[in-house]
């Protein structure tokens, strides 16, 4: 119906060009086809001529009536818009199929989308990454019983398969401080390519990381780690130096030694809600650590050296039921402050806090009743310690050689060894509550039993001499020790009891004046390393 219309309306040289035009957009090169007006006059003797030299130059003529012109431009129109589109659905099935370039499918007899796709359903999986521009594996085999890896040339070590993932079978810490090599990369596929893993990705149904699995893998970047993993070894990761962050898997109770150990550039960890225990070096010489994360509350034990030289770490949140400390546990940490006091239940070793160049500020738990000897050793920046309310005992050297300037002794505690405060060079002052049984402080002297002893005279109080109150009748062990202003002591009352090194220590003191009776006890060694003092009262 539409011909008779179209014939009306467009004139035979423009449809002859638009056919042309088509002819040109199905990939024929303009100059080879010919179309030809049979009605046009002269188109005979034209005809002839053309026909001999397309014959010669392999061209094509189309000899075409004018009312024969608009049907054939429309059939060819229609059949150019049927091959432009089926050849844009057939484009987007390849490229969501893949890129089938390395695959000859010309064999296959392939005329349709849908058997392309069958052809690459049934190809083997390797060939199917081939297929599809998937990196290229450079190393594939065994890493356990059950456990299969897959190294790609873009650094991504894959691991699949179900149990657990390692070569070493037993823990051989001091071969690991000797650089000694215990981890998958011993296996021969593997051992060329330590240094290019930059991803490794550990697939579901792995259940452990063997000791020392992915040890000193330098250029591990990021690791990916299923919930299905319950166990990683001492060591696992030990050494990873460009690893930045670490999550454990929320199964793991245990965050063994040594497990992040030297992961210079690791900057935040976030511990499993199922750990319990937080073992020795975990964490050791993380230098750039900044966070750790505690989802849980489970935890209840952190091992010594756990967080040794984690300089940058400011700021430490424990779990509330933390209730052991060991020896070192926070050795050369960085926090500035360490507030513990949410800490429900704990018992702290000696040396807990050793060597923390940065600590100020140190809050300990009202529910830590014991304060060991020894708790505090070389934290040269110490200038505050906040003792817990229900504290009992506070034992040697209780915080080393901590520059504190002052301590309050709350009202619960009962018992404060002799020298607890011997090594506080800077102390001046000590206050014991309201309330305390036991003790309390006249202008910041340390007395005992209702004021009959005298416990510790500050280190760095600045009298060159000391008036002993009436009620004095004892003289302690270190009562008097390491003072550098004190030159003279007065007893006015009878001083009954001088105990062992009661002055100790003394490099001005020189003068001892007894004014009532000579003690009834008295040690041999009541007056130890005191220089200037030449004569005592009972040598005479």
């Amino acid at each position: 119906m539409m011909l008779p219309v179209l014939q009306n309306t467009l004139p035979a040289a423009d449809a002859m060009r638009i056919l042309a035009a088509v002819f040109a957009a199905a990939g024929s090169i303009p100059g080879d086809i010919h179309i030809v007006d049979a009605d046009a006059p002269g188109t005979a003797d034209s005809l002839r001529k053309r026909w001999f030299s397309a014959v010669r130059d392999r061209h094509w003529i189309l000899h075409l009536r004018s009312s024969s012109l608009l049907p054939l431009l429309l059939s060819a129109v229609i059949v150019c818009m049927c091959l432009v589109t089926g050849g844009y659905a057939l484009g987007r099935r390849l490229r969501t199929s893949g890129n089938a370039a390395d695959t000859d499918l010309s064999h296959a007899g392939i005329s349709a989308a849908e058997d392309i796709q069958a052809v690459v359903d049934d190809l083997p999986e390797a060939q199917v990454r081939q297929t599809v521009g998937a990196p290229r594996v450079i190393a594939e085999g065994n890493c356990g019983e059950h456990a299969v890896f897959t190294l790609t040339e873009d650094g991504t070590l894959s691991v699949t398969g179900s149990g657990s993932v390692g070569v070493t079978r037993e823990w051989d810490y001091h071969g690991l401080l000797n650089g000694e090599d215990q981890s998958i990369f011993q296996l021969e596929p593997l051992a060329p390519y330590k240094d290019t893993v930059r991803q490794l990705i550990i697939g579901e149904g792995i259940t452990e990381i063997g000791y020392a699995a992915m040890y000193g893998i330098k250029s591990l970047e990021h690791v990916s780690l299923p919930e299905s993993c319950t166990v990683i070894r001492n060591g696992a990761f030990w050494g990873c130096e460009s690893l930045t962050e670490f999550v454990f898997p929320s199964g793991v109770q245990m965050i063994a030694d040594c497990v992040l150990k030297q992961c210079y550039a690791l900057k935040r960890i976030v511990v499993s809600e199922a750990a319990k225990e937080l073992c020795g070096e975990a964490f050791s010489q993380c230098h750039s650590l900044e966070e750790i994360i505690f989802c849980g509350d489970n935890l209840h034990t952190i091992w010594s050296a756990a967080f040794c030289d984690t300089y940058s770490l400011q700021q430490l949140h424990l779990p509330p039921h933390v209730s052991r400390l060991t020896t070192y546990a926070f050795t050369k940490i960085g926090c500035t402050v360490l507030d513990l006091s949410a800490l429900t239940e704990v018992v702290m070793e000696q040396d807990v806090f050793e060597s923390c160049p940065n600590l100020q500020t140190l809050i300990l738990p009202d529910s830590m009743e014991i304060i060991p000897e020894s708790l505090v050793t070389d934290c040269n920046c110490l200038t505050s310690v906040v003792i817990g309310k229900n504290t009992k005992t506070i034992g040697s050297r209780a915080f080393g050689t901590a520059p504190l300037t002052e301590i309050t002794i709350p009202a619960s505690v009962i018992c404060i060894e002799p020298g607890a405060f011997n090594g506080l060079t800077q102390l001046a002052a000590i206050h014991v509550e309201d309330g305390n049984r036991v003790y309390s402080d006249i202008n910041g002297i340390l007395y005992s039993n209702n004021n009959t002893r005298i416990h510790t005279y500050p280190r760095n109080r600045s009298e060159s001499a000391y008036l002993l109150p009436e009620s004095v009748r004892i003289i302690g062990k270190f009562a008097f020790s390491g003072n550098r202003h004190l030159t003279t002591v007065i007893a006015l009352d009878d001083i009954t009891v001088l105990e062992q090194y009661a002055f100790y220590n003394l490099p001005n003191f020189s003068k001892l004046y007894l004014q009532g009776s000579l003690p009834l006890s008295r040690d041999d060694r009541a007056v130890q390393n005191c220089p200037k003092l030449t004569t005592v009262p009972w040598s005479e």
